[in-house]
């Protein structure tokens, strides 16, 4: 009965402090979806992607060969398909378009959360339109068989595609979860430690043994952001970088937050053991004088 109940404590240890550690990191994924930073640096990444660049400039390069043949210039007569092909690739990859994007998802964030929030939303994907004339202009002017046409370029704005409707569905629901967790997580944590204190046969170590708990599970993350990195640590999540729980928490964990992350993980860390230690010695120490 005595090893069973230490089991059912040790158990209860650590799903009280797997639940806190979640709270709290839930509770920072949730802010940053509703202030709109998650938002901006999901559209980011996504940026990053040679795929979505290469859509992005196949959409470009359809829409100027369409609008320049309704002026009367054929970029294959002139045999110029690959020039500004070319060209609007560079624009697809350039800082100037992420900035733009970045830009319009910063202005349309309260929307996006929004949709990412809304249990009544239909299925779709999530879309930022932008205008790109001015950037795609700057770059047809290079071409000087073009002439003056090329400043006054006029097309259809781009639907940058930031995630398909199946990750944005499966997004919204990781994030619902979340939401929970930064709402009950921490609640459950502490009641789980309750019962494990409540249910120990050796009070007495029930502190150190929890502070032991978060002290290795802090160094644990640390460990693995320090080692992996962001992108690594992404990977390891159900469905890696790419999939709905990978996006989500890639729009919270940016570069400076990984840092705050890694230093505020390492000082939990070697507080939760150097506190463990520490009340071994005490309580060893205690009951060595009975």
């Amino acid at each position: 009965m005595k090893l069973l109940r230490t089991i059912i404590s040790a158990l209860c240890i650590l799903a009280g402090a797997l639940s806190i550690v979640g709270w709290a990191i839930s509770s920072v994924a949730v802010r940053a979806v509703e202030d709109g930073t998650a938002v901006v640096t999901i559209t980011e990444r996504a940026l990053d992607s040679e795929a979505v660049q290469s859509r992005i400039a196949d959409a470009m390069t359809g829409e100027v060969g369409d609008w320049l043949a309704g002026r009367g210039v054929d970029l294959q007569g002139l045999g110029l398909s690959d020039v500004v092909g070319n060209l609007l690739r560079n624009v697809a990859g350039s800082d100037a378009f992420k900035t733009l994007v970045a830009d319009q998802a910063e202005a349309a964030r309260q929307q996006i959360a929004e949709a990412l929030t809304d249990d009544s939303r239909a299925a779709a994907p999530l879309v930022v339109v932008v205008d790109v004339d001015s950037l795609v202009a700057d770059q047809l002017n290079g071409v000087a068989v073009l002439g003056s046409v090329a400043s006054a370029v006029d097309i259809a704005p781009v639907e940058v595609v930031v995630m398909d409707a199946d990750t944005f569905e499966r997004a919204r629901t990781a994030y619902h979860v979340m939401e929970l967790a930064a709402q009950y997580g921490l609640w459950m944590g502490i009641g789980l430690v309750v019962v494990g204190l409540l249910v120990s046969p050796r009070r007495a170590w029930f502190l150190p043994k929890l502070l032991l708990a978060i002290g290795v599970m802090a160094m644990v993350a640390w460990g693995l952001v320090r080692a992996l990195g962001t992108d690594g640590v992404l990977a390891l999540l159900p469905g890696g970088r790419d999939g709905a729980l990978g996006t989500v928490v890639g729009g919270v964990l940016t570069d400076e937050a990984s840092a705050s992350l890694m230093q505020r993980t390492l000082w939990v860390g070697l507080g939760g053991l150097a506190g463990a230690t520490v009340l071994a010695l005490v309580v060893r120490a205690l009951q060595g004088r009975r």
